[in-house]
């Protein structure tokens, strides 16, 4: 079989209007400054809203920086901002549900418990009507990371890795790794991870569709047997 080559390059721009962005901007201005524990007559400044030139496959991400003071200090608080959204509900999934609350409470306790360079977390909001999908809003971590646009496997600077950078980039993901498994009782720290609310493992986790002999397609999914 002979494998054609597509024209499209490899690498495509992850992009969006500047409408789009511009109405982020003013949209998480207003959500700010309407949290309980940011002062509202103090006023909020969200800079710049932008895209990562990169991204992955499984949220949007939009970047941003913002000013605002505590409701319970004088002093302003300025930080380079990231927010992870929940991807479209007409968008492809990468998992089967999409729970952003466990993300926020796993990224804590791991930030909290381990020194690993997590993102600090700082809100989560559920409500959809405010930028259209929940969210998530953390400190942005500066670094290099694999991403899926372009895919990592194919391209960039992990392909790129003679044998001795990718062995030390093995050696740091394992304890990185190890080191979140060593946090204690992590069944205390994230609620949702009690064996009561556990659900059956996810052998195979498969979300498409599997063709069957006679009928419609079967589906095949988290807890199935």
């Amino acid at each position: 079989m002979t494998q054609t080559r597509s024209d499209e390059p490899l690498h495509q721009r992850v992009t969006s209007g500047e409408a789009d962005l511009d109405e982020l901007r003013g949209r998480l201005a207003t959500w700010l400054a309407g949290r309980e524990e940011v002062d509202e007559a103090a006023g909020v400044e969200v800079g710049q809203v932008s895209r990562p030139e990169s991204s992955g496959m499984s949220n949007i991400s939009v970047l941003f920086d913002a000013t605002w003071t505590p409701a319970d200090s004088q002093e302003r608080h300025s930080a380079q901002l990231v927010a992870r959204m929940c991807p479209q509900d007409d968008s492809f999934p990468v998992f089967p549900v999409y729970d952003l609350a466990k993300q926020f409470e796993v990224m804590r306790v791991v930030g909290e418990q381990t020194d690993l360079p997590v993102p600090r977390v700082r809100w989560l909001e559920l409500d959809p009507a405010v930028l259209g999908t929940p969210f998530l809003v953390m400190d942005r971590a500066t670094g290099q990371a694999p991403v899926d646009n372009p895919p990592y496997v194919f391209d960039g600077w992990l392909v790129e890795m003679d044998p001795e950078q990718r062995r030390e980039f093995q050696r740091e993901s394992v304890a990185a790794l190890a080191a979140i498994h060593q946090i204690a009782r992590p069944a205390e720290l994230v609620p949702s991870f009690s064996p009561a609310r556990a659900r059956a493992p996810c052998v195979p986790m498969w979300t498409s569709s599997v063709p069957t002999t006679n009928g419609p397609p079967a589906r095949m999914a988290c807890g199935s047997r």
